[in-house]
């Protein structure tokens, strides 16, 4: 399993007025307590910061000391250690979340009442503890690395990408874990490693050979693009592991790097020829790789196995509109003999979008395909290339009549995405005898933005469909149109008499949205 890297602590679903109270919060009409509350900066998410750096770590209530006096307690929120320890052990689990995030700026004198947060019974307040030490830095590395080897997980984690954000001082300490007996610490320190970025370059070696391991090399390779080009050779070797959940990763990997990749290009393509399931993950980050990798993928456009072919197909709707120099590829696979290939070529032709509307011929060809999925991605592609793509408007009318649900459905979120071109067919489609066109049609100026001019009147003419469904299609449409349905009120007033509950319902939801924008 890949953990997140950069998962961001979650607030409490609820921060109760009660538990704000119990913190003293000062307030704008009584600098006691009464009034108008604010919630404090640490309710609030903010970013870790070292307390060298943190602005609450050495303020104190009198200032600086005076010369021979004791020091006074550092402040955070203009509150003491004392006092945020002890709402470490309230009740509430809202002040004791806010309280981990305020002792994390008071530096090392807070590690024992943050040490006990992290065996709190909420798993928030764990989480905002663990990162509160992240924040202390140095002096909570013997603690983190610990929590790192706790059996919950999840803590495990956390105090991962904590120990990754204290930056080098924490390598060693990383490092060992990297090295250890058990998987699960060995995930941490990869984990921590890839927090750390480009700055845990060193460590390329150790996380090369965790990327070896079955079990950590999804932590090991994500964390090696987290490092970035400098990982590029070692993710290279590791696509000539045996294992192929290694060469798996690594391929990803190095599609997540991007570009600068390219100096895998030969590999990559290597492992794509192989076939089986290395194809379709290979050919994934060669297209994630660039323009670059265009040769390599088209070279085996020709290949024997459908599933080589079918994978190329892939690659290219991976890099998008960088892919717009392999229409001539692309139009060759849309008429491969295999239906999983033309599917596939169509869905990437989308993917690059209006700059392959050289293809268009193609894709309507597709439009004829005797199965229904190429038919359908082809429809789809067709809308994605949006306006350029006008002049399939008709065949994709057509389509309206289609025998399979996918595919008209795939034609009505084409001319939703065609705009204001096609709104002309659609207008004569809501009027077809036949029901499926009218769903078409509704469906298609359902998805259309609300600028596009010509709809409320089809629209407000749909309501009074034979079809319920047409009609509650119709009024959810005009009251995400807001105010500027509001011709059709009369007619929506009339459907809150339906016969069926649900049209009712819509029709009173619309009439609501228009009224409550039209008033604004």
């Amino acid at each position: 399993m890949i953990h997140s890297l950069f998962r961001k602590a979650r607030l409490p679903a609820l921060v109760t007025l009660a538990a704000i109270g119990s913190l003293g919060v000062a307030t704008a009409q009584d600098p006691k307590r009464t009034g108008e509350t604010h919630i404090p900066d640490s309710v609030g998410i903010k970013p870790a910061m070292n307390v060298a750096q943190s602005p609450c770590a050495a303020p104190t209530a009198a200032g600086t000391a005076a010369k021979g006096a004791a020091p006074a307690e550092p402040l955070s929120s203009g509150k003491p250690l004392g006092y945020w320890s002890a709402r470490a052990r309230d009740r509430d689990q809202h002040v004791r979340y806010a309280a981990a995030q305020a002792l994390g700026k008071l530096g090392q004198p807070a590690l024992p009442a943050l040490r006990e947060l992290t065996k709190d019974e909420d798993a928030l307040v764990r989480d905002a503890a663990v990162e509160a030490l992240g924040a202390i830095g140095p002096p909570a590395l013997p603690a983190l690395a610990e929590l790192s080897k706790d059996r919950d997980e999840s803590l495990r984690f956390a105090a991962a990408r904590a120990l990754g954000n204290v930056g080098p001082p924490a390598l060693p300490t990383i490092m060992q874990l990297a090295k250890d007996k058990d998987a699960d610490a060995r995930s941490c320190g990869a984990v921590a490693l890839g927090v750390m970025g480009p700055a845990a370059k060193d460590a390329i070696p150790t996380l090369a050979g965790l990327g070896r391991d079955p079990r950590v090399c999804g932590d090991a390779a994500l964390a090696l693009s987290r490092v970035g080009p400098a990982a590029i050779p070692a993710l290279t070797e590791l696509l000539k592991e045996q294992n192929d959940r290694v060469r798996a990763h690594a391929a990803w990997a190095l599609g997540m790097i991007g570009p600068a990749a390219r100096e895998a290009i030969p590999t990559l393509a290597g492992m794509l020829k192989r076939g089986g399931n290395d194809a379709p993950t290979a050919a994934k980050a060669l297209g994630a790789i660039g323009p670059a990798a265009i040769p390599a993928l088209a070279g085996l456009a020709r290949d024997k196995d459908y599933l080589i072919r079918w994978s190329i197909a892939i690659g290219f709707a991976a890099m998008g509109p960088a892919a717009k120099g392999a229409t001539t590829t692309l139009t060759e696979l849309a008429k491969d003999r295999n239906s999983i290939v033309r599917c596939e070529a169509a869905r990437a032709f989308g993917k690059v979008g209006p700059a392959a509307k050289e293809a268009i011929p193609a894709l309507l060809g597709l439009l004829q395909d005797e199965y229904p999925s190429p038919r359908a991605a082809a429809a789809k592609a067709l809308g994605e290339m949006g306006t350029p793509a006008k002049d399939a408007i008709p065949a994709l009318v057509e389509l309206a009549k289609d025998n399979d649900d996918y595919v008209r459905n795939a034609a009505a979120v084409a001319l939703g995405m065609m705009g204001q071109a096609a709104v002309p067919a659609i207008t004569l489609m809501a009027k077809d005898k036949d029901r499926r066109p009218r769903y078409v049609a509704v469906f298609a100026l359902t998805l259309m933005p609300p600028e596009v001019k010509g709809t409320v009147p089809t629209l407000t003419q749909l309501l009074k469909d034979k079809v319920a469904d047409v009609r509650a299609f119709a009024a959810q449409a005009l009251g995400r149109m807001g105010a500027a349905a509001k011709d059709a009120i009369p007619t929506l007033t009339e459907l809150l008499k339906d016969e069926d509950a649900e049209v009712r319902s819509d029709a009173e939801k619309a009439l609501a949205q228009i009224r409550r924008e039209a008033n604004r």
